[in-house]
């Protein structure tokens, strides 16, 4: 139990465990074309020059994407996997940070459905 919270904190490497076995039944690896630069994680000069913030979609495929998005989210949240570190009375589960980032962790490496740039951004300025 979390002496704050009164919410019981799982074994970290449990929680990763259980996260990754939900990640493999329910998401495709991400497959790694180029190894990357280990200092900073990029590969110069492999991939595209684009450098844009914001893609310029069609109404119909920006729907579509937030469709595959939202999703995406619904199925972690039955699963208990989104909105980690919000209070249990809200939904989630009340657990602290390191949680969300061990779950993020082991997200990155599947392909998951992006929402692009537009709703990151704005939470963000929120």
């Amino acid at each position: 139990m979390s002496a704050d919270t009164d919410v019981f904190l799982p074994d970290q490497d449990l929680f990763r465990k259980e996260v990754r076995t939900w990640l493999e039944e329910h998401a495709e690896p991400r497959v790694e074309t180029e190894p990357a630069e280990e200092s900073t994680g990029v590969s110069w000069g492999v991939g595209s020059d684009d450098v844009a913030v914001f893609h310029n979609l069609s109404d119909e495929v920006e729907a579509e994407r937030l469709e595959r998005v939202r999703a995406w989210q619904r199925l972690k949240f039955d699963a208990g996997f989104a909105m980690l570190n919000w209070p249990v009375a809200l939904g989630g589960r009340g657990l602290p940070g390191s949680y969300v980032r061990i779950y993020n962790r082991e997200e990155s490496r599947f392909q998951i459905p992006s929402a692009g740039e537009l709703p990151p951004t704005s939470m963000g300025l929120v």
